[in-house]
């Protein structure tokens, strides 16, 4: 009904210019069409400046927590910001590359290296989500105490990056060869709308945000960008060691953590604001604060 309608007023309009030029030595037909050319471009420029998507724009923090001696990512966490395989793969990778551990009279923290796992961490997390289609259906699950979501993939056109295409994207992270939450299936990846552009800048120095990584997709439609940056360190777990059990002592005796800034924003194009295709309500979808922290 909807494209019925825009066909009959576009069918409407032609048939007007084509009556005005058929009467163009008609000084009143002239001026009307002109009154109403000018009405069109107003209304055109009102719903391109006006009624356009509002940008949007999420911020908010992560930690991951570290042994305090070693330096590897703290087992046995509940509620970690890392997903699990992600977690085990970067342990396994660092006990055998031990020279990929920065030196501690530099960085006590090793901030920076787990900068790179934040963003191996976060691309899990849209696999896990997005691992065939770019669109998924969001379902809760809970058990106990414990509660989460599961996604179920839509059928809809799809660009899929199967894990050796995202190595090569991710190049420069230092965790971009572990795997996502499928393998190295070539069936399962990241998937993408198709005519998007994918691009990683891993963590760097940046003059004017600090040390900041970047993830951004691209498309006509809207453009989304999520950004990781280092924030602070310190001994301990803070509150968080209430959960295992441990006061104050014990838990600077053991543990340390990195805190990092997660900064999600999405623009929209004014002038495809109407476009069938558009995924504005897929982008206020994709990214969920609350559902992993």
């Amino acid at each position: 009904m909807r494209d019925l309608a825009v066909f009959s007023i576009t069918a409407l309009y032609l048939g007007a210019i084509v009556w005005a030029y058929v009467n163009r030595s008609s000084e009143k037909v002239v001026t009307t069409l002109f009154l109403g050319v000018a009405a069109l471009i107003g209304s055109l420029l009102a719903v391109a400046f006006f009624g356009s998507e509002p940008p949007i724009r999420k911020v908010f923090s992560t930690a991951i927590i570290i042994d305090a001696k070693t330096h590897l990512p703290f087992e046995a966490l509940p509620h970690t910001s890392l997903p699990w395989m992600a977690a085990i793969q970067a342990r396994d990778k660092l006990k055998a590359h031990p020279e990929l551990m920065p030196d501690p009279k530099t960085d006590a923290f090793a901030q920076t290296l787990y900068h790179h796992l934040l963003q191996r961490a976060i691309v899990s997390w849209l696999e896990e989500k997005y691992p065939k289609t770019w669109e998924a259906d969001v379902f809760p699950m809970s058990l106990g105490e414990t509660s989460g979501y599961m996604f179920q993939s839509k059928q809809v056109p799809s660009r899929l990056y199967p894990e050796n295409e995202l190595t090569e994207k991710m190049s420069g992270n230092a965790f971009a060869d572990i795997t996502g939450p499928f393998g190295a299936s070539e069936n399962f990846g990241l998937a993408i709308p198709k005519g998007t552009e994918l691009d990683f800048s891993p963590p760097h120095k940046d003059s004017a945000g600090g040390e900041i990584s970047t993830l951004r997709l691209r498309n006509r439609f809207c453009t989304i960008s999520v950004e990781t940056r280092g924030s602070m360190s310190m001994v301990g777990a803070g509150s968080y060691r209430l959960m295992l059990g441990m006061n104050q002592n014990q838990a600077q005796e053991a543990m340390k953590t990195d805190q990092y800034t997660v900064v999600i924003s999405a623009s929209f194009s004014r002038f495809l604001a109407g476009h069938p295709r558009r995924t504005t309500r897929s982008a206020r979808r994709s990214f969920r604060p609350e559902s992993r922290r």
